[in-house]
């Protein structure tokens, strides 16, 4: 995918509407970075910047926080705390073991596809855009519960004690 870049004034309103990143300043002006071509500007010719090391691993803590959202989000749905909590019940036989492995097995999937996406941005092949995230956040495993719930309200016999 082709990159642009312009050197601009801050108060360009002419690029409103416009979707850009502010990569850097040079003689009081931005220069921004974007996939459209802009008419009314003069594009840098032979500009060259690579995402650094800092600013791909705060994407990434992003990106890995958003799917820890997920994935916690999923397992409170079904009573859990949060996916730590339901994939400990994949321990060992209880009445949730079905659901824990299950979330147990989601979770590496998630992790899995999650870090190939992430390989891809660090090697170039794939650009971080609204679109591509999105795609990204479409294609991610979805979660696969047993048939039957086994996750069980707790009932007033548990803990009584035989008299």
């Amino acid at each position: 995918m082709k990159r642009y870049f312009y050197a601009v004034k801050p108060t360009d309103t002419r690029l409103n509407g416009f979707k850009f990143e502010c990569v850097g300043a040079i003689d009081r002006k931005t220069i921004i970075l974007t996939t459209q071509k802009i008419d009314f500007l003069d594009e840098i010719e032979g500009f060259e910047i690579s995402i650094s090391d800092e600013t791909l691993e705060q994407k990434k803590l992003e990106f890995i926080k958003a799917i820890d959202f997920l994935l916690d989000t999923k397992a409170k749905e079904r009573g859990y705390d949060n996916i730590i909590s339901a994939v400990s019940y994949a321990a060992m036989p209880n009445p949730f073991y079905d659901e824990g492995v299950a979330f147990f097995k989601w979770r590496s999937e998630v992790y899995t596809y999650c870090y190939s996406i992430l390989e891809k941005v660090r090697k170039g092949e794939l650009e971080i855009s609204e679109e591509n995230i999105a795609k990204v956040m479409n294609d991610i495993p979805q979660l696969g519960l047993p048939e039957a719930s086994t996750q069980i309200e707790p009932s007033n016999e548990q803990g009584a004690s035989n008299e």
